[in-house]
């Protein structure tokens, strides 16, 4: 990569604004601080994010745009038969690693019991094979994302994954910062824009084009 942003995100935001005429810039930064800024109105907007009570208080939340599927890492030289895991509360039995500022309350499980270890997964890998931890959480269309967009393949053959069993794919919206003037306007006008993408069938393109 060259520094410049790629991928669905990149791909949806120049379908919503560029046929419109409206500028934009797509700045490259962690999770954390791309929400910290939202929140103060240093950015306008965050994308991909899920929804809970305490962002609503601070963000403006679209329309979703696409669903991701909670996941878990395991360690296959300590699981070679996989963890026993038939239903998602069962994962509470496990030490779980997370990365700071992911929302994790659509996993169906107990999040005060996460070990929230970095903002890398890198680092949340290493902890796992350190056995800090037993399971990472994420999403697979994450893993997917790396993989496709930034050529880093997480998984090998020690470190596999499954997907949470018996919940639902958790809906992902953009955010609006609260802090703008025009945050409600904003947010209409992607909503609005979102739903022509839709129905016009470019949305569920730009899925496909990106294995959503």
């Amino acid at each position: 990569m060259d520094g410049k942003a790629a991928g669905y995100d990149a791909d949806t935001i120049a379908a919503l604004f560029a046929p419109l005429g409206i500028k934009y810039q797509i700045e490259l930064t962690s999770w954390t601080r791309c929400l910290k800024a939202t929140k103060e109105g240093n950015v306008d907007i965050a994308l991909s994010a899920s929804y809970n009570d305490v962002r609503a208080r601070y963000y403006y939340f679209s329309q979703p745009y696409y669903w991701i599927t909670p996941t878990y890492i395991f360690d296959s030289l300590r699981y070679p038969a996989s963890p026993a895991i038939v239903k998602a509360q069962q994962i509470d039995q496990f030490q779980t690693c997370g990365l700071f500022g992911y929302n994790y309350s659509t996993f169906g499980i107990d999040t005060g019991l996460i070990k929230q270890v970095d903002v890398s997964l890198y680092k949340a890998l290493q902890a796992l094979q350190q056995e800090d931890c037993d399971l990472v959480l994420i999403w697979k269309e994450v893993l997917a994302g790396f993989k496709t967009v930034w050529g880093i393949d997480y998984l090998n053959d020690r470190f596999q994954t499954r997907d949470v069993p018996g919940v639902t794919p958790t809906p992902m919206h953009f955010l609006v910062s609260k802090k703008l003037s025009d945050g409600e306007m904003i947010r209409d006008l992607i909503n609005r824009r979102l739903y022509e993408l839709e129905t016009q069938g470019k949305l569920e393109q730009l899925r496909q084009q990106h294995r959503f």
